[in-house]
């Protein structure tokens, strides 16, 4: 999938838990790149980016969040797993040191993900760095949600303006969709029992009972049929690692932002071809 629609978002927030959830969000949101991008200038900016999202679901701070090289696993993770050489150069800040003409939203998968750190680096609101990723111009549409993933996980729902909101497409759809989501990983990241050994690892876990299709909403499940998709045989066909959420995902963030200046205009831009480096 294009970063701009990338799954490394919903995989982060159903796995953001506990450090071996953590590797395997990181691991994920890389892989799920694979099946249309498998390039690797993709597949590691998807190992990035999915790594930022689980930091601000967890609440990082945005100075340590947007260090170089940030590390959400606290194991020198991109030391044994290293990011090939354009995608380090993002991580390491070079969004920090640039601004446009040199940051551009071209939907090269490097040059986007690059301007939509820029835009969340260099704003204090959701609707502050919205606004500076669509005027960037270009492939507006896929900076901004590049950008609305990571910026949604740390400002929270509610930092959207309520306006963006109710206009929405969809926006019910959408929302049954991460309820939906979040469902699926409370069924599947079970609590060890209270019979477990107090001696054992806190990281260890039983392994998690089969989903059913009762762990979806009925919401969900509503949607899902319209759309000529079996709500049973989806919850069958996940099975992430077990573990207790540490919170609900998809709740509002902790951070919150600085009241954004309003600003007119809407960011012009033409969506273009997929993303090169493919």
């Amino acid at each position: 999938a294009l970063l701009s629609h990338s799954p490394s978002s919903p995989l982060a927030v159903c796995q953001h838990h506990v450090s071996p959830i953590l590797l395997e969000a990181i691991l994920k949101s890389g892989d799920s790149s694979r099946t249309t991008h498998a390039s690797r200038l993709c597949v590691d900016s998807c190992r990035y980016y999915g790594a930022l999202i689980v930091g601000a679901l967890r609440g990082v701070p945005k100075e340590l969040l947007l260090a170089s090289c940030y590390d959400p696993t606290g194991s020198r993770y991109w030391k044994r797993h290293p990011l090939c050489r354009e995608v380090l150069k993002v991580a390491q800040g070079s969004f920090k040191e640039l601004q446009p003409p040199e940051i551009k939203g071209s939907g090269f998968v490097i040059k986007s993900m690059e301007a939509a750190l820029w835009a969340f680096y260099n704003s204090s609101s959701f609707e502050e760095g919205c606004l500076k990723a669509v005027n960037l111009g270009n492939d507006a549409d896929t900076t901004a949600a590049i950008y609305g993933q990571l910026a949604g996980a740390y400002y929270g729902h509610q930092a959207i303006p309520e306006v963006w909101r109710k206009t929405l497409t969809n926006h019910d759809l959408m929302v049954s969709f991460c309820d939906g989501i979040h469902a699926l990983a409370v069924a599947a990241h079970k609590e060890p029992s209270s019979s477990s050994s107090s001696s054992s690892s806190p990281l260890s876990s039983p392994s998690p009972s089969p989903l059913s299709s009762a762990a979806v909403p009925d919401s969900l499940s509503r949607d899902l049929s319209q759309m000529g998709v079996s709500s049973s045989s989806t919850s069958a066909e996940s099975s992430p690692p077990a573990d207790t959420p540490s919170a609900k995902a998809g709740s509002p963030s902790q951070h919150k932002p600085a009241q954004a200046t309003k600003e007119k205009g809407k960011g012009k831009g033409k969506a273009k071809p997929k993303a090169k480096g493919t």
